[in-house]
């Protein structure tokens, strides 16, 4: 437990910090069953951003929450950055020995606070311009600016208390150890060789060698040659020896990178993980993250026309989840930060989000992320990974533990640009990058899709519906399961579309709001359909349906018993039921208004 004394020790040293929820019974305080953040993410309205060293303030939030964690804002706030080492996802003390080792880098005598859970916070006085990023190596994270991490005396949902292993002033970080934190090997990109190649200053070629033989490790496998040729090519550009630079390379070769390598790029011979009927049936089912829609981390695609709102239901979607309300009549078990990347038509997002947050004055975007016209690459490996240290970053910085629980990326096209949509083997690519993006960051991953020329199916390969685990059309203002592989398809959703500040919103409405909505227009459509009666006598039912355009989705024979059943038309039936003719009825010719003598 953190006392108020703790609290103004810590501020006198020049820290912010804030309070968090804490455990309770095995549970976070927050009282969220399915919180994926136990005791770590903040109390306070705003976050981290709402730190504070003001001894009055801390009071304040102490009286009002006493059995609180407590965390310090790292970065500039505090005038600290911290690694953050995990021993459960990897064993990140051996990464990072290995890496000091590697790197002949040295580790200061510094602050270090053991972790409820088993790991480290090795604490480094001053910012660096730092900003919080996942996975420098396996299992170490960085706490920088928008970041925060939990005080000694804060509860670990296994029960562990945080605690001071090391008792001394903060210090500044080896130079080699700040730019491991700086920047990771992903950063490199193959498609950019101007900058791949560029001349190294002094005092960083040793990392940056490094770092680029990691990159190219991870990009290019076990192709020696080639990585050894470029590493060299840029060596010899800063001035370096031959000699020094295949070192680096060695070095490279030395670092286990099969973590970070996508499936569909390892190539060493597959195995055959077999296992008893009994362990299969076993297997725990994936819980939904939108009850009966879309399961967690599943991989899905909504498509639909241009014009029919599917973006506006992927927004909907997103800020459901976000803030944990439900989603067209369905309920978001698992609240969380999303991120909705637009590859097209980002000058009218502000809009839009703000339309929503008019329609519901009572929720939040702050667990909400954009990413603007930016036409990422999903059909590169590289590209994948540098994505997946943003998304982790970001999160980091502004949600801290809580995971990512949704992403989408709208439109599918323009998220693969050097791929062909039409070609299989060009879509499966595409389906295991955001698969590798859902296995890093636990969400659920969604294409925005459009529909092909036959308005009933998507556009491209036949391979998306068998490759994604939900599959969902926008049409008609209805929302129609095409394929759940989890479970039962839902039925049809219905919605409405609402004016709201400069743009519009989508609202799901009941079944009978629906059917009343189309009771009202079918009735409508029997005006056109008496009148046509009316002009050509003798007229068939086909002929109506196909000279009235009412061959879609059945809207010919629901018409028609409806006005039947009102006794607006008269349908006349074979001893079997079929339909051998129609006519106008007087009733209905009076409730049209309609005088057949004056046409």
């Amino acid at each position: 437990m953190v006392d108020l004394q703790d609290l103004e020790a810590w501020a006198s040293q020049g820290f912010a910090v804030l309070p968090c929820q804490s455990i309770v019974d095995g549970h976070c305080s927050c009282g969220d069953p399915s919180c994926h953040s136990p005791g770590k993410h903040p109390r306070t309205a705003n976050g981290v951003k709402a730190a504070s060293s003001d001894p009055a303030q801390l009071a304040t939030w102490l009286e009002r929450w006493p059995d609180a964690n407590w965390a310090v804002a790292t970065g500039e706030r505090s005038g600290v950055w911290v690694l953050d080492i995990d021993k459960h996802k990897h064993d990140g003390q051996a990464s990072l020995n290995e890496w000091l080792k590697q790197s002949h880098a040295t580790m200061p005598k510094t602050r270090v606070v053991a972790t409820g859970g088993g790991g480290w916070h090795y604490y480094f006085a001053g910012d660096e311009g730092l900003r919080s990023r996942a996975n420098v190596l396996p299992g170490v994270d960085v706490r920088a600016n928008g970041g925060y991490v939990l005080l000694p005396g804060s509860n670990h949902i296994s029960g562990g208390t945080y605690s001071v292993a090391r008792d001394v002033e903060p210090r500044m970080a080896d130079e080699r150890l700040v730019e491991l934190a700086r920047s990771s090997a992903s950063n490199a990109s193959l498609s950019s060789g101007s900058s791949l190649l560029d001349p190294i200053p002094e005092g960083e070629r040793d990392d940056t060698l490094f770092r680029m033989g990691c990159s190219l490790r991870r990009k290019l496998g076990d192709d020696r040659p080639a990585i050894e040729a470029l590493v060299l090519e840029r060596a010899r550009r800063s001035g370096f020896s031959d000699k020094e630079a295949l070192r680096k390379v060695e070095q490279a070769f030395q670092q286990d990178h099969t973590d970070v390598v996508p499936d569909f790029f390892i190539s060493e011979a597959p195995r055959v993980n077999l296992r008893g009927a009994a362990a299969i049936r076993d297997m725990p089912r994936p819980p939904y993250l939108i009850e009966g829609v879309l399961p967690e981390g599943a991989l899905f695609q909504v498509f639909g026309q241009t014009g029919s709102y599917k973006s506006f239901v992927m927004l909907d979607m997103l800020a459901s989840v976000a803030n944990g309300i439900p989603w067209m009549g369905h309920e978001a078990n698992a609240p969380g930060p999303v991120a909705f990347v637009l590859g097209e038509g980002g000058y009218d997002a502000g809009v839009r989000m703000d339309a929503w947050m008019i329609a519901h004055p009572s929720a939040s975007d702050l667990r909400i992320a954009y990413s603007i016209e930016e036409q990422l690459d999903l059909m590169d490996a590289g590209g994948v990974e540098a994505i997946i240290e943003d998304l982790e970053a970001y999160r980091l910085a502004n949600f801290g533990d809580q995971a990512w629980r949704l992403i989408v990326f709208d439109t599918q096209a323009d998220h693969m640009p050097s791929g062909d949509e039409d070609k299989s083997r060009d879509f499966t690519v595409m389906k295991r990058s955001i698969q590798r993006i859902a296995h890093a960051t636990g969400a659920a991953v969604g294409l925005v899709h459009h529909t092909g020329w036959d308005d009933s199916r998507e556009r491209g390969s036949s391979r998306q519906r068998q490759a994604l685990d939900v599959v969902m059309q926008v049409k008609n203002q209805r929302i129609t399961n095409i394929k759940q592989k989890a479970g039962p398809l839902f039925d049809p959703i219905a919605f409405d579309v609402e004016v709201f500040g400069d743009s519009v919103i989508v609202r799901g409405i009941t079944p009978i709001e629906a059917a009343s909505e189309t009771m009202e227009a079918d009735i409508e459509t029997g005006r056109d359909v008496l009148t046509y009666l009316v002009d050509h006598p003798g007229a068939s039912g086909n002929n109506v349906q196909r000279d009235l355009n009412l061959g879609r989705s059945g809207t010919w024979p629901r018409v028609r018993d409806l006005l039947e059943e009102l006794d607006l038309l008269k349908v006349k039936r074979d001893v079997n039921g079929k339909v051998r003719g129609i006519e106008a009825s007087e009733r209905g010719l009076a409730f049209y208004g309609i005088a057949p003598g004056d046409r």
